[in-house]
């Protein structure tokens, strides 16, 4: 059911990173079904409500407990889904009983590129959607302060510019 449903970048990011006409030609195919099975999905919130009140736990629980690297990235591929999936009031009524935040957090802090990255999707859609909740969560459980480790240790923040850009930042 949440294979056709593209990641946080949509279909345009999925074509974009296929090559060749017959990858063109198929992620063209699955745009068309990703279009028919979100109208599906919107005309049924209580069907979507369901879906994410039984996949996210049991999604960051099997996250939790395997060191499997492919059952990992599928899971937080699906948890990025659900989240996009979901509405506001929606999310807010599965997350209440959730530790979203500080999976957020340990998945930014950790070594794993894909799993950081998908930590962004998630703390994205989050803000999002619940920035009346998340804002200070976020600050509480590091993800703010992750964000900024990352962001200061990228490849561009140690280039010969950055300290110019760092200086008129503080400026």
């Amino acid at each position: 059911l949440l294979r056709g449903l593209p990641t946080h970048g949509g279909a345009a990011a999925a074509a974009a990173s296929s090559s060749g006409a017959a990858a063109a030609a198929a992620a063209a195919g699955r745009v068309g079904q990703t279009d028919v099975l979100a109208a599906f999905l919107a005309s049924e919130p209580e069907m979507v409500l369901t879906i994410c009140q039984s996949l996210l736990p049991l999604t960051l629980q099997v996250y939790s407990s395997t060191v499997m690297p492919t059952v990992r990235s599928r899971c937080l591929a699906t948890i990025v889904k659900l989240l996009a999936l979901g509405s506001p009031s929606q999310l807010q009524a599965v997350l209440a009983e959730l530790p979203i935040s500080s999976f957020v957090a340990g998945l930014l802090c950790g070594r794993d590129i894909k799993a950081q990255a998908a930590a962004i999707q998630m703390a994205e859609i989050l803000m999002a959607k619940l920035p009346h909740i998340f804002a200070g969560f976020f600050v509480k459980e590091g993800v703010v302060h992750a964000l900024e480790q990352l962001a200061a240790s990228s490849p561009a923040a140690s280039g010969p510019g950055a300290r110019a850009a760092a200086a008129a930042a503080a400026a």
